[in-house]
């Protein structure tokens, strides 16, 4: 159904909302846009975090239950259904709409809209970030041995965060010297 959205702003990951003040929100997959009605916001906000449910479990599971293989199974067996409810429950139910979405924005230029001792307090905290997160296994490594499994998601989550700390650090960086050199 062809609709007048107006200009849409971004109000989260694959939310919209349109100059009438509706949630609109944006499937990629699909390349589909739905009108989100006041009754299904707390579905959408819920399905929406899928992969954050799944992975809260995994962990949750993995660590209270001592069994990590059982762990894997619950995940990903919590993440398929919320997928098949999000994709052939909620989406169908949904009000299609059709626009073009508007570009999306990359980091650099959201980080030059901010002010630039911001973004250089956000490169020292992303370098500094990686050297507390080493200072901190190799402290719980040595107090408590390597115990197996917990060490290894220990050391590679550990590795995932330095990584992107630094691609923060460095991206808020450009960006702040970006900025000076317009002014």
């Amino acid at each position: 159904m062809k609709q007048n959205l107006g200009k849409l702003e971004p109000m989260g990951l694959n939310v919209f909302q349109d100059s009438h003040k509706r949630m609109i929100l944006a499937d990629r997959k699909s390349k589909k846009l739905f009108v989100i009605e006041k009754e299904d916001e707390r579905k959408v906000n819920l399905l929406l975090q899928r992969p954050i449910i799944a992975i809260t479990a995994l962990l949750l599971i993995g660590y209270l239950a001592h069994n990590w293989i059982l762990a894997c199974v619950c995940a990903v067996v919590l993440y398929a259904v919320c997928e098949y409810l999000y994709r052939y429950r909620l989406l169908p139910s949904l009000t299609e709409v059709t626009a073009s979405l508007p570009e999306k924005e990359k980091r650099i230029d959201i980080f030059k809209k901010e002010n630039p001792k911001k973004n250089y307090a956000r490169a020292i905290g992303g370098f500094i970030l990686p050297i507390l997160l080493f200072v901190n296994d190799w402290i719980t490594i040595k107090e408590r041995g390597f115990d197996g499994i917990n060490t290894i998601a220990l050391i590679a989550l550990s590795i995932a965060f330095a990584i992107y700390a630094v691609y923060i650090a460095v991206v808020s960086l450009k960006a702040a010297k970006q900025q000076e050199g317009v002014k």
